[in-house]
């Protein structure tokens, strides 16, 4: 792959996302939403009555990923990427959220919907999720 490309579009995506539960909006640390999701943009301030309001909202406890949990989110991106033929460069899974970097002709949130969605399935076949929990927030 040449690490030009004379388009419009990115080099390749930096991707975040989280667990499910573990970085409510309103948090002490600050957060993100469609609005605040930008270059140089302020973050969500801390509001406790909001962070309270959005953890009375979960339907289960936060997700906090194990050694062999993050194996297998690794594992699902990955295949992720083979199966649409995107071009994989790194990720770094943690306990609490994904980072991974990603090229692929085609917008983010069809990235991101199928990251989470197959991390959840590979969770999910392996027991470590009940059918109706989610594992990426």
């Amino acid at each position: 792959m040449s690490e030009y490309r004379d388009e419009h579009l990115p080099l390749a995506y930096l991707i975040t996302f989280r667990a499910y539960g573990t970085w409510l909006h309103g948090d002490r640390r600050g957060s993100v939403d469609r609005l605040h999701n930008r270059f140089d943009t302020s973050l969500i301030a801390h509001n406790e009555r909001w962070r309270k309001y959005n953890h009375s909202l979960l339907t289960h406890s936060p997700v906090k990923l194990r050694s062999r949990q993050r194996a297998l989110v690794d594992e699902a991106i990955r295949e992720t990427c083979k199966i649409r033929k995107w071009e994989f460069w790194a990720t770094n899974v943690r306990t609490n959220h994904v980072h991974t970097v990603v090229w692929a002709g085609c917008n983010l949130e069809t990235i991101l919907a199928a990251f989470k969605a197959n991390a959840t399935r590979k969770l999910r076949e392996a027991a470590f999720l009940a059918l109706k929990q989610k594992s990426m927030g």
